[in-house]
């Protein structure tokens, strides 16, 4: 990324303009006899230039502050300051919607390699509300658990594609790779203002009850209740849904398994509500029929 940035800087800069390296991941480009006015037109060719490399998969970020030294008094390092300053205070204007943007990108992403749908989503985060409140969750694990939904497993991204949508059964090296997801989610979630507030969650969102889970084999109430409540619902679909490499199979099959796997993948307590929730749309949905 800093190659590609250094080669933007470049390209935008003419030919009398100086361009160095200024610390880890920072730039300085002194501009000679460049007014304001210049140095702003220098700035959104910069701009331009990140917006035409950002149109890929995942966009790049920059922030950029600037200063002029237009009287002989002024020193060149309070020149320098002032525009880190600048810099600094347009980067905190801007990480939050960027960050945004990152995260959308690489769930987007990951629905491509998936095939995971806007609507599979959508009725697995309904599933999981539904939950959520029969278990009266509070209003701030409602939002976490909307979140934890969508997003559990955003560290997919990092799997290839053909392991996702493997129609055989997985070699052990594929599973190591898959089982890796939660540790990468985490690390995504922890960069993330949107996310960095459930990452415990979706590290833990394959533990199982009994300890037998991964990445950190936790158990019982120790794993969060929103992971808990993720991981029954997730299951729950792939059983109803089917996968590349399983059929689908009926509502009622698929809770006789959570009943079966209570107190061992799954917390007992939340697979009862689960199955009390599906009996009850089951009945309002003949009654309505």
């Amino acid at each position: 990324m800093l190659k590609s940035l250094s080669k933007i800087l470049k390209e935008s800069c003419r030919s009398e303009d100086i361009l160095a390296r200024w610390g880890g991941d920072e730039f300085i480009i002194l501009l000679p006899k460049t007014d304001i006015l210049g140095t702003r037109e220098i700035i959104k060719r910069i701009e331009r230039k990140m917006q035409e490399f950002s149109s890929g998969e995942v966009p790049l970020n920059i922030s950029l502050g600037y200063s002029t030294k237009d009287r002989p008094s002024v020193s060149i390092e309070s020149v320098i300051r002032e525009a880190e300053d600048s810099m600094k205070k347009k980067k905190l204007i801007e990480s939050k919607q960027f960050s945004h943007t990152i995260i959308a990108s690489i769930a987007k992403k990951l629905k491509e390699k998936s095939f995971d749908s806007d609507e599979i989503t959508g009725r697995r985060k309904k599933l999981a509300l539904n939950l959520g409140k029969a278990l009266k969750l509070s209003v701030q694990e409602m939002e976490n658990l909307s979140l934890l939904a969508e997003y559990h497993d955003i560290g997919k991204v990092a799997i290839k594609k053909n392991i996702l949508i493997k129609k055989s059964k997985l070699a052990e090296n594929e599973w190591q790779m898959l089982h890796m997801h939660p540790e990468t989610g985490y690390r995504i979630a922890k960069s993330s203002t949107k996310l960095a507030h459930i990452a415990d969650e979706i590290l833990a969102h394959h533990e199982h009850w009994d300890g037998n889970g991964y990445p950190y084999h936790i158990r019982g109430t120790k794993i969060p209740v929103n992971s808990r409540i993720i991981a029954i619902v997730e299951a729950y679909n792939a059983m109803v849904e089917g996968r590349s490499y399983k059929k689908p199979v009926s509502t009622d099959v698929a809770l006789k398994e959570l009943k079966k796997n209570a107190r061992k993948q799954f917390d007992p307590h939340i697979v009862s509500k689960f199955i009390e929730v599906m009996q009850h749309q089951e009945k309002n949905l003949s009654l309505f029929n």
